[in-house]
């Protein structure tokens, strides 16, 4: 008697589509890694996951970025395991294996109650390769034989038609799964490749005799300007906001425009390393430091280069990044904003496959800038530095009123100090924002890589508000510069007050309620760290003026 010929659809299903199959679900649990980073609770398992990495063995003696590395694959390989468990039970087969047409051996409830055993051998056979080795000579791998399965062929003709494109699909979902990272898919930047003017420059036939320095340690910068013409107002304004049992006061600059009756806040928002933020571009991409030859070796050197020193004279106006440094940066910043499903193929073109670095870099920018709405961005030149300048408007629940924001990030420094902007709903802020720039940062110079730049003034007339943002909450003085800080602020807010009865600008005489309330509460905070620290003179002329303001008494003032 002749040997029995098996039928086509009993054979041991080959190595080589079983190997696209893994490849599939491999490429399938790539894609899901990425998408649930958009959930607190999957990050918090993959948080758990460093946190016992972090109890081996010479573990602070390797490189950071490979036990991140470590983290990704160990997740990735349990979402792999996971799917083929599950798709298991639902087909009997693995999704990707039912794909190409694969099939169980066995009954309808042993396929997928012995399947998913099969999968569970998976965790500890599937790295070692040699177990997956028999399908190449027609025979089932050892986790078939310890869970009583079988993989087999289906339907044969499918198989070879369908399996091209099923690789072309995994290569292009491989490709652009990085975009599910935190839903960058969908979380697109409107970026304008235009760049912004800067500022204009000062005139010759400015009157000079008006200007004067405003130096602030706190916002790091010095301008060279004028408000001669009272129509920009300075209030510092102080914010105190409860951490903990502690409470932290929070510096920022409020600025009143007395021809739109409109106001914004400008604060440092957040401190940044800006290389670190930028090294995100290498993870999984081979090809960085070839199109980033400079800004490569800058991530390579210790902090000491671009560390923030005691400023001295000799500095002058310079920043730590050369010029070619700064022209990468740009450009590595750019290509990161801009990525997007739309432009995926031309990124590719222009800087290869490896898009991850990029779309790590767009959403840590994404989570420093308010979240929920799209924002513009645009490359803006103020004074010596460049920055990312990102505009969003928000929308009030009553759909009648609007707040805007506007964040800027500097290029040019490390020590970045992220600055915003929020606008009053007014419909002529925008424009308001944009005359003060161009009137009161004409000239300004930033020193965002010093500390201590500017010495306390010892003249009343060298005094400028931002030197109360400075000094009045946040730092201890000696008695007799305490004394002087003490004479200006009341003089300062006295001035103002009297100006704001006069023009009868209600809207400024409010904002000025809020805010010398506001030093009242900073006064009760650093008299209680220290007892005493403002004097009772000083506290009993702050309460007159605001009384003063209140009822609307002039008299006062005179």
């Amino acid at each position: 008697m002749g040997n029995k010929i098996k039928r086509v659809d009993d054979f041991v299903a080959g190595g080589l589509v079983r190997f696209i199959a893994f490849l599939g679900d491999l490429v399938f649990a790539y894609s899901i890694h990425f998408y649930a980073q958009s959930f607190k609770a999957y990050v918090g398992i993959t948080h758990q996951v460093s946190q016992v990495l972090k109890t081996l063995p010479y573990f602070d003696l390797v490189n950071g970025w490979f036990w991140e590395s470590v983290i990704s694959v160990a997740m990735i390989y349990a979402l792999y395991i996971l799917i083929r468990m599950y798709t298991t039970f639902i087909f009997g087969v693995s999704f990707s294996q039912w794909l190409l047409g694969l099939r169980g051996g066995k009954g309808f409830i042993w396929n997928r109650l012995g399947g998913v055993f099969r999968c569970v051998l998976e965790i500890g056979f599937t790295p070692l390769v040699i177990f997956d080795l028999p399908p190449l000579w027609g025979m089932p791998t050892l986790k078939e034989r310890l869970s009583v399965t079988k993989i087999i062929k289906g339907w044969g003709i499918y198989t070879y038609a369908i399996t091209p494109f099923f690789l072309l699909f995994i290569m292009g979902l491989a490709f652009v799964a990085p975009l599910f990272f935190n839903l960058a898919i969908i979380n697109d930047f409107k970026v304008i490749y235009k760049e912004e003017p800067s500022t204009k420059k000062i005139s010759k036939e400015d009157d000079f005799d008006s200007f004067k320095h405003f130096s602030s340690n706190h916002f790091k910068f010095d301008v060279f300007s004028s408000l001669k013409d009272e129509r920009f107002i300075l209030l510092p304004n102080f914010e105190i906001v409860a951490n903990g049992d502690a409470r932290k006061i929070s510096p920022s600059l409020l600025i009143f425009d007395r021809t739109y009756k409109t106001f914004g806040i400008l604060k440092v928002a957040k401190r940044i390393s800006l290389l670190k933020l930028l090294s995100l571009g290498k993870k999984g991409n081979p090809l960085f430091s070839m199109k980033y030859p400079v800004l490569s070796k800058a991530f390579k050197k210790t902090d000491e280069p671009f560390k923030v020193k005691t400023y001295d004279p000799k500095y002058g106006k310079n920043t730590f990044f050369s010029e070619k440094l700064k022209f990468e940066i740009k450009n590595l910043l750019e290509d990161s904003l801009k990525i997007n499903v739309g432009n995926i193929y031309e990124h590719a073109f222009h800087n290869g496959p490896f898009i991850n670095g990029y779309v790590q870099i767009k959403n840590t920018i994404s989570q420093i800038i308010p979240e929920g709405i799209t924002p513009t961005v645009t490359f803006e030149k103020i004074g010596n530095y460049e920055f990312l300048r990102f505009n969003q408007t928000f929308n009030f629940t009553d759909g009648q009123r609007q707040n805007k924001y506007e964040t800027l990030i500097p290029m040019d420094t490390e020590n970045a100090m992220v600055l915003e902007f929020n606008y009053s709903d007014q419909p002529t802020s925008l424009l308001s924002w944009e005359n003060f720039k161009e009137q009161f940062w004409s000239s300004i110079v930033w020193y965002m890589d010093y500390e201590e730049i500017f010495e306390f003034p010892q003249l009343m007339e060298d005094f400028t508000p931002v030197v109360i943002l400075d000094y009045f909450a946040t730092r201890d003085l000696v008695d007799s510069n305490k004394k002087l800080l003490e004479d200006y602020v009341v003089d300062y807010f006295k001035s103002i007050s009297k100006n704001a009865l006069n023009w009868e600008d209600t809207e400024l005489v409010k904002l000025l309620e809020v805010v010398l309330s506001r030093y009242e509460s900073v006064i009760s905070v650093k008299n209680l760290k220290e007892s005493g620290y403002y004097s009772e003179e000083f506290i009993r002329k702050m309460s007159s003026i605001k009384l003063a303001l209140t009822v609307g008494n002039k008299e006062y003032f005179k």
